[in-house]
């Protein structure tokens, strides 16, 4: 799929969410010093972790987590992205859509236009951005494969003499929480 089509088809998530009332407005600027041309994402405090418990032999609880801080080219108003997500067995494929939001002066937690994807096997987050600059729309869109990968620690718990109401098993993945930077493309909306 080209970036363009990509872009596309995410594009009417991105605007509706930009559009409606419980979602931050696109952020006019006058200007955009660099935000047309060298448009960029900073990422602070990536987090990612799962884990599996299993409350009897045969009944397990998943889930993964994906947390991070979001700045841009776009917008320096720092956002709030994070997902849970109980796919097994890798929990993220970079398939589904994740919002990020962001905080009013009101202390109100709104939707803003940006769009993540994760793919925990590719180490891959994918970042899609709607903006207004000088009038005209544009999205921005861009792909960070994690290198060198991230640095995670398994703990694994065994209760070889499980009773009902214990705890039989339980797996636990924590990585390494990550701050980087990368470049995105941008693309006109006609």
């Amino acid at each position: 799929m080209s970036l363009k089509s990509t872009i596309l088809s995410l594009l009417p998530t991105a605007l509706l969410l930009t559009s409606s009332t419980t979602a931050a407005p696109l952020a006019p600027r006058a200007g955009c010093p660099g935000a047309t041309t060298s448009f960029s994402f900073d990422v602070k405090n990536f987090d990612y972790h799962d884990g599996t418990t299993f409350s009897t032999p045969a009944h397990q609880i998943p889930g993964g987590f994906v947390a991070f801080n979001l700045t841009s080219a776009a917008d320096v108003v720092p956002r709030q992205c994070n997902a849970y997500s109980t796919q097994l067995s890798d929990f993220y494929y970079g398939t589904l859509n994740y919002t990020c939001t962001t905080t009013t002066a009101d202390g109100e937690v709104v939707q803003t236009g940006s769009l993540f994807t994760y793919d925990t096997p590719g180490e891959t987050l994918v970042l899609v951005e709607p903006f207004e600059c000088d009038g005209q729309k544009y999205v921005a869109k861009g792909t960070y494969t994690f290198e060198p990968p991230l640095q995670c620690v398994t703990e694994e718990y065994q209760n070889d003499d499980w009773q009902q109401g214990e705890i039989y098993s339980s797996r636990k993945r924590t990585c390494e929480e990550r701050d980087f930077a990368f470049f995105a493309e941008v693309e006109k909306v006609e």
